[in-house]
């Protein structure tokens, strides 16, 4: 079969006359060896379509062709088919590119390139910056020489890596297909792992066989990690790891999966699997000499940080503390090596724990600083939900209520109501009285919670009421649990405060609406207009605060405010944030996050922006008493 080389290196070829291989290397921009590498295997493609290559030694290689028709019918057919294979969208050829990159070590030509893929050298330029890019992420660069070409260099592990995120779904699925060989490595792996009781999550057992058949791929292909950093072997070859590695290999060997047995090969096994593993009982403190003093480090840094920005203190929750160490421990071998960690759940992460997501999104940049490079979002996420637990962990215990029931009158009817309300709801009943409509007027509701009434009161009392069916029906439940366990929202209205309400914000750009926020409400509340808006946006620069549904939850970097500060605004058209477009923002400056009523806050908050509806509904009617109708809905 003719691909792009074979078929470059045919053009180059004469049937009139001797081609020197320097002037076929130079038209091919590759070596004289690989040169007469490749004329081999168009000799075996031309052999079998009527013609052949005759080589002349000190004259070079002629093209012979021996049955014409046979030959012009195979080219003509060649050429259709390679037409048709010609990559014709942007991200086709991007995916190209870097599989032409990463899988061929020698240089290509821009102009090649251009008309293998019928495109200008502009156009081929500007997509080459996003190959480029892409590459940048795994510390890969293109190299250029003038009069030969670009090429990529870097580490092979690094390649790997690459292969795995772009190239896995593309041209070497087609190869996974036809081989079956992920299957192979899955078996194996699992094998192995359960008789060493190493433990990995569902996603990062994937990667894991990813990583394995890249490597058996990329050794197929000549690429073999031969050499790694010395003072990196010493220190991975004694561990668990190293171990598995070894046995991972022979028993992959076993099956044909072949894979290099360089003591590199094995390091870089080793060093994917420890940054995977989860590490044994996840409620106890794991030691590992060589990660445990960075570990302590970066624990103190993100804690820390959480307590300076947020006023926040985790460093006596002892779960916390544990479920952070054991992540951080495995997540130090990930920055270590620059290996990747998907994570599969990132979206949801994002949409329902948004506050712990953008505390999470904050701490990170302390570790960026530590490590001089990026985290990854993937990243951000796994530590949201750790974070999340430790929110959680701050709520109080569920508050008992004293509940009044009103029924008609009859007390056997009455009774068996109280009844099956104790029953349902007993961990949330302090006290719970009965009364008939009638004595519910002279009844005293000082320290009355609720009322839950099977008739219709009308009453000037200012404590919620709620109609009930008069025996409690199934629908009737889970709207009684939702009220005891959201116990009063009253406290809402001073968070979100009429007069920092602001409907039809009319900005361009995510700093410009910030700027106008931030304005009426220094209009409002007495503070700082400018190091608040400094800080709000420094806080954005760090990673947006978009998080899906046309909403953005802004916050400052510091705490400026003594008490909970929270403004909503709602622009008129939509605008561009960060990754996601938005129109309703909910710019908050929380004093107090650890009390119960903060958490009570995050909660609803965080359950409005989660719903596309009522966000949609707020945008459209730009109204504070429809904002927190709907927020409570």
């Amino acid at each position: 079969m003719l691909d792009a080389k074979l078929a470059d290196l045919l053009e180059g070829l004469s049937e009139s006359e001797y081609v020197p291989s320097q002037a076929l290397a130079g038209h091919c921009g590759i070596s004289d060896r690989t040169v007469r590498t490749r004329v081999q295997e168009l000799r075996e493609e031309l052999e079998r379509n009527g013609a052949t290559i005759e080589s002349r030694q000190r004259y070079g290689y002629r093209l012979v062709v021996q049955d014409r028709q046979k030959y012009q019918i195979w080219l003509k057919d060649e050429h259709a088919r390679m037409q048709e294979a010609v990559p014709n969208t942007v991200e086709d050829r991007f995916h190209y590119l870097l599989a032409l990159f990463l899988r061929d070590e020698n240089y290509h030509k821009i102009e090649t390139l251009s008309e293998t893929l019928w495109v200008s050298t502009k156009t081929l330029s500007n997509e080459l910056r996003q190959v480029e890019f892409a590459l940048g992420h795994y510390y890969l660069t293109i190299e250029r020489k003038p009069h030969y070409g670009m090429r990529v260099t870097g580490s092979e592990f690094d390649k790997r890596k690459c292969c795995m995120d772009y190239l896995m779904q593309s041209c070497y699925a087609e190869e996974r297909a036809k081989t079956k060989l992920t299957p192979r490595i899955g078996e194996v792996l699992l094998d192995v792992i359960l008789r060493q009781r190493i433990k990995f999550s569902e996603a990062a057992f994937q990667n894991i066989v990813s990583y394995l058949y890249i490597a058996c791929l990329r050794g197929r292909e000549g690429n073999v990690i031969r050499q790694a950093p010395e003072n990196q072997q010493l220190r991975v070859r004694n561990t668990q790891e190293y171990s598995v590695a070894q046995t991972l290999v022979q028993k992959l060997r076993e099956v044909e999966v072949e894979i290099a047995d360089t003591q590199a090969e094995m390091m870089y096994i080793a060093v994917f699997i420890a940054g995977r593993r989860i590490l044994g009982d996840e409620s106890k403190l794991q030691a590992n000499p060589v990660v445990t003093k960075a570990v302590n480090e970066l624990s103190a840094l993100l804690l820390d940080c959480i307590q300076r920005v947020y006023n926040l203190n985790f460093r006596e929750n002892l779960n916390v503390r544990i479920a952070l160490y054991n992540h951080l421990a495995t997540f130090h071998i990930r920055m270590m090596y620059g290996i990747p960690m998907p994570n599969p759940i990132l979206d949801e992460v994002k949409q329902n724990y948004p506050f712990a997501f953008a505390i999470a999104q904050r701490a990170m940049v302390e570790l960026e600083q530590f490590y001089q490079r990026k985290i990854p979002e993937d990243e951000t996420g796994y530590f949201a939900i750790i974070l999340e637990m430790a929110l959680e962990s701050l709520k109080e215990n569920i508050e008992k209520k004293n509940i009044l029931l009103v029924c008609m009158t009859g007390k056997s009817s009455s009774r068996f109501l109280a009844f099956r309300f104790r029953n349902e709801f007993e961990v949330y009943i302090n006290r719970l009285d009965v009364c008939s409509m009638y004595e519910f007027e002279q009844y005293d509701l000082h320290d009355t919670d609720y009322v839950f009434t099977t008739v219709p009161l009308h009453t000037a009392a200012k404590i919620p009421i709620y109609e009930i069916s008069n025996f409690l029906d199934e629908s009737d439940i889970p709207q009684v649990r939702r009220k005891l366990e959201q116990g009063s929202v009253d406290f809402l209205r001073r968070y979100y405060r009429q007069e920092l309400f602001f409907p039809h914000i009319q900005a361009g750009t995510r700093e410009e609406a910030l700027r106008q926020i931030c304005h009426q409400m220094a209009q409002v509340y007495p503070m700082p207009e400018e190091e608040f808006c400094a800080s709000v946006l420094a806080r954005e620069q760090m990673g947006g605060t978009d998080f899906g549904n046309n909403v953005a939850i802004p916050h400052p970097e510091e705490c400026f405010v003594k008490e909970n500060v929270v403004c909503v605004a709602i622009l008129d058209k939509p605008i561009r944030w960060s990754a996601n477009t938005v129109q309703l923002v909910i710019l908050a400056a929380i004093y107090d996050s650890a009390s119960a009523q903060a958490q009570k806050f995050y909660q609803l908050t965080s359950s409005l922006i989660s719903d596309r509806v009522r966000v949609k509904r707020i945008i459209a009617k730009q109204e504070y008493e429809h904002f927190m109708k709907l927020l409570l809905e």
